[in-house]
């Protein structure tokens, strides 16, 4: 039987990354699944079917959809170890494929068609299956494409929800982003962060009230105002957000009222940075360089080196204003 792990092993140093180099599968009545959320140098999701003693691996930039009238591009790699379902952590930079990764959703498939051969199913070039996982269910298929161009490398897929109960048109993918075996993002992956627990205190958990559109600047008249009892801030260019934080999570809504938690991720570990429980904080999102200045572009395409939230708490267990920067990556 040839070495499926073959091209696995050649492309990584065991010696400089944690991933696993083997694994023997465990017997139960269902195959497993794994999906990995991957931030590389792209950010991208590995969907993983247990088949012949190893995971078979699809690269899904966009991440599964519930929505059956979305079709997800799925790249084929190389298949991996079955022990490589239990892998989260962080990959070294140098490494193939150096980033963080996250379990994003585990459980058990069963194939359905065509034939009663998985694997013949993969080499003919479709397969149907169901998932049982936290956070995917239902039919899916993975569909072989193809000869569209000279460009094709032969592993281009689709990946599929196929139209059943479990189907929900306008699913979000980046709405579902903690790891389903810590509870953690992919930010507190990245700087080796457990999850900050929610405080128990035995009172019903109150919900924070809605802020609204913040107050905006204007241009003054006349002298500025002088004394000890004024203080003065620096005219951040960035992004106005105000940050709700509760239970170990932050939610950010800009000035016009909309939800930006996603396109900020780094700044998702914010709750580790606050030592009140509760707060709702009044702030400015810019995108620093190496230097620490400040350049406009980055923080309109959300494209930085790194973030930084500063503001002052408009309700918090603790009061004073906070500066906070993301390391840079």
């Amino acid at each position: 039987m040839p070495d499926l792990l073959q091209k696995y092993r050649k492309m990584r140093d065991f010696g400089e990354t944690p991933e696993p180099a083997g694994g023997k599968p465990k017997r139960g009545k269902l195959p497993i699944f794994v999906i990995q959320k991957h931030q590389a140098s792209h950010l991208h999701y590995d969907f993983r079917l247990e088949m012949e003693g190893v995971l078979k691996s699809w690269a899904v930039p966009k991440g599964p959809s519930y929505d059956p009238s979305v079709k997800r591009l799925a790249m084929m790699t190389e298949d991996h170890p079955y022990d490589y379902a239990k892998f989260e952590g962080v990959i070294p930079a140098g490494q193939y494929g150096g980033g963080n990764v996250i379990i994003w959703d585990e459980g058990q498939w069963e194939f359905i068609e065509p034939g009663d051969d998985p694997v013949k199913a993969i080499r003919a070039g479709k397969l149907t299956f169901k998932l049982y996982g936290k956070k995917m269910f239902g039919e899916w298929a993975l569909v072989k494409i193809g000869g569209r161009s000279r460009s094709d490398k032969g592993n281009e897929w689709l990946l599929l929800k196929k139209k059943d109960a479990s189907s929900q048109p306008g699913w979000n993918t980046e709405d579902h982003a903690v790891s389903v075996l810590t509870g953690r993002t992919q930010e507190e992956i990245a700087q080796g962060l457990d999850k900050k627990p929610a405080k128990k205190t035995g009172k019903q958990t109150v919900n924070l009230p809605e802020i609204g559109t913040p107050m905006l600047a204007q241009i003054g008249k006349g002298e500025p105002p002088s004394g000890d009892h004024w203080i003065y801030e620096v005219k951040w260019d960035g992004v106005r957000a105000i940050c709700y934080i509760q239970d170990g999570q932050v939610r950010m809504v800009s000035r016009n009222g909309n939800v930006i938690d996603r396109q900020y991720p780094e700044l998702s570990i914010l709750p580790h940075h606050i030592k009140a429980e509760t707060a709702i904080l009044d702030g400015e999102i810019a995108a620093l360089n190496e230097r620490g200045v400040q350049f406009r572009a980055a923080a309109a395409s959300h494209q930085c080196l790194g973030c930084q939230f500063c503001g002052t708490p408009l309700q918090a267990s603790s009061g004073g204003v906070l500066c906070f920067r993301s390391p840079v990556s």
